[in-house]
């Protein structure tokens, strides 16, 4: 699943950049140090993408909003959720946390169910 793929890269990019930001850093080092700065900024917004894609998929099955359902709820768990940015944002430029995505996509689900749309 894509948005797996890029919090794994994520959290990786991020592992990479505080070990590396506990050694001293000039010259050489430093311009290391910025690349893997660069590196974690981009790891972070294909995990931006995904999340957003992964939120605005609309499920065209009861199947698929499970599966959705399913996927996402265990990335809500503990008190942080590094998994998921902080904001969402959408193709209308509007933003939405986590949690209220996921409240679309439960109001997505109710109205299939009701109207079969």
């Amino acid at each position: 699943m894509v948005h797996r793929k890029a919090c794994t890269e994520h959290r990786d990019a991020v592992h990479i950049q505080i070990a590396f930001e506990e050694r001293g850093m000039e010259g050489e080092k430093l311009e290391k140090y910025n690349r893997l700065v660069d590196e974690t900024d981009e790891a972070y917004h294909r995990m931006e993408d995904a999340s957003a894609d992964l939120v605005n998929t609309k499920p065209m099955t009861l199947a698929g909003i499970l599966a959705l359902c399913r996927y996402i709820g265990p990335l809500f768990e503990g008190d942080d959720s590094p998994d998921l940015p902080e904001y969402i944002s959408y193709d209308d430029d509007t933003q939405a946390t986590p949690a209220e995505a996921l409240c679309h996509v439960r109001f997505t689900f109710r109205q299939l169910v009701i109207t079969g749309r």
